[in-house]
């Protein structure tokens, strides 16, 4: 039953050559256990850091032991990607992506550690208020709040400028005079 369910499942692409997969399998194992390698379904959304790049497929860290290998023949911009990881701009371990996939093509964009997360954040947030607040307007309310905040999180931090205060700048004040009794 399982292997029949397996069989019904499609992929989009074709298959890492096996020495690039068991590089790939390495690239997500850890001591104590194996690391797996997908290859991408069509509809689905992916985002995680770039592990590495081969001739014919980019792979993605998806989870802690997981990973998924694009075909870059299937993604839209997959020769624009070879050209930003041979040119140092796309950096295996350091480069966050997200790979959106329709029925049997897929696109990949660069994103900042921060709009991966808020995107994470916000979806998780928008799951629990389904779940967790019943009254409609009352998460109506939560979820625009959650979606500002997501957006302030993926535009990152910016510097703080600090401005002198000048209630905080503590004045010059002499010191009281002793005075001096006459004997």
């Amino acid at each position: 039953m399982e292997k029949e369910a397996q069989a019904t499942i499609k992929y989009i692409g074709e298959r890492l050559p096996k020495p690039d997969w068991e590089t790939a399998r390495d690239l997500v194992s850890s001591a104590d256990r194996k690391g797996f390698v997908y290859l991408a379904k069509p509809n689905a959304q992916y985002a995680g850091k770039v592990l590495m790049m081969s001739d014919t497929h980019l792979v993605q860290q998806v989870g802690k032991n997981s990973a998924v290998a694009h075909d870059l023949s299937i993604l839209e911009n997959g020769p624009e990607l070879e050209r930003q990881f041979d040119n140092g701009e796309i950096k295996a371990g350091r480069t966050n992506i997200k790979v959106e996939y329709g029925q049997d093509r897929g696109k990949a964009d660069i994103v900042t550690y921060n709009q991966q997360r808020a995107e994470t954040v916000q979806t998780q947030a928008e799951k629990w208020a389904e779940q967790n607040i019943t009254n409609s307007r009352s998460r109506e309310t939560f979820l625009k709040h959650v979606r500002t905040f997501a957006q302030d999180m993926a535009k990152g931090q910016e510097p703080a400028k600090t401005l002198p205060d000048k209630a905080k700048v503590p004045e010059k004040t002499q010191a009281p005079q002793q005075q001096q009794r006459a004997r």
